[in-house]
């Protein structure tokens, strides 16, 4: 996606701090930067408010309810996951939170991420209230990315590791490695980040490459679909468009399966630091920012690449409504 909240705080300052020339203040860096498509701007309403800080990081919609991650840089028990239900009461899990995905049949997984690069990431299994440990991960991965097949088989990129892994039946393996998963850019900033999937194929971005990848099912090349977009999390549709989220860039990217590129929101519409998309079956979009979360944990020589970040924003989830005259999200 872009400078990604799932690093280590500590080390991505490390890394910073030596790619700073001092005195001089110069930060060198091939950062790819978006530049903003044609614009159609989505109507934006708050669909709920977070607290200043939160480190939101995925949302998924299924059986009815709404959920979202967030992240802890610190520490595994300040992570968690909200629960809104159909009839609008909420829950949460604390503890776990990061990535979110369900199975088909509804079964809904998060993954943990606790900011500490001496323990390795889980899957958990969200059932009653409660998260069922069902996997770890090996100790260096950064699962940035979870997506299941209809076979029930999960695949999860690794923004650090530049790989996919598979899970199933209980057992976690690398399933694919490839340079164009790899992070390429200024230190801290992720490789591949998020993915779904979608016509036979797994669909993810490289967040410092910018490009949006399609990584078939059946093991043949990877395909680079479109460069120029460093996204985050994203979501795509029954006809193919991808609904893709710029994190610390602050815009929503929309790209059709023939190749056309739109922006649907930037901050000049409220977008501030989107992490993850869902789309909605009447199209609109859910929209979930984390207000600026990240980029204040980064010294001051980082945070000069991204100018619009926000002060003291709340982190929220946003819904995007279509233009009027539009019917759906294409």
């Amino acid at each position: 996606m872009h400078l990604n909240k799932r690093f280590v705080v500590a080390g991505l300052v490390a890394v910073v701090a030596s790619a700073a020339v001092v005195g001089g203040f110069i930060v060198k860096s091939s950062l790819v930067k978006p530049s903003v498509a044609p614009l159609e701007p989505y109507r934006v309403t708050v669909e709920h408010e977070f607290a200043v800080g939160d480190f939101v990081e995925s949302v998924l919609v299924t059986g009815g309810r709404t959920y979202v991650a967030a992240v802890s840089p610190t520490g595994a028990a300040g992570a968690w996951v909200w629960i809104r239900n159909a009839d609008g009461s909420t829950r949460r899990i604390d503890g776990v939170g990061n990535n979110l995905a369900a199975t088909p049949s509804g079964r809904v997984f998060a993954t943990t991420m606790n900011g500490q690069p001496t323990e390795p990431q889980t899957l958990e299994e969200l059932i009653d209230g409660r998260a069922v440990r069902r996997a770890t991960f090996e100790r260096g991965a950064l699962i940035n990315g979870l997506a299941f097949s209809d076979d029930d088989t999960l695949y999860a990129a690794d923004s650090l590791g530049g790989c996919i892994w598979q899970w199933t039946a209980g057992s976690v393996k690398r399933w694919r490695v490839d340079p164009l998963f790899a992070p390429a850019s200024l230190p801290g900033i992720p490789g591949i980040n998020g993915l779904r999937v979608h016509d036979g194929a797994l669909w993810t971005v490289n967040s410092s490459t910018g490009t949006v990848l399609r990584v078939p099912l059946d093991g043949s090349a990877v395909r680079v679909v479109a460069t120029g977009i460093p996204g985050d999390g994203f979501d795509i549709d029954g006809d193919g468009t991808l609904s893709i989220a710029t994190h610390p860039f602050n815009t929503i990217e929309r790209l059709t399966s023939g190749g056309v590129r739109t922006t649907l929101g930037t901050s000049a519409t409220g977008i501030f630091g989107p992490t993850d998309v869902q789309v909605l079956p009447d199209g609109d979009l859910l929209v979930l920012q984390d207000g600026g979360a990240f980029l204040s944990l980064l010294p001051p020589p980082i945070r000069l690449l991204f100018p619009d970040a926000p002060s003291g924003a709340s982190a929220v989830l946003l819904r995007l409504h279509a233009p009027d005259g539009r019917d759906d999200a294409h």
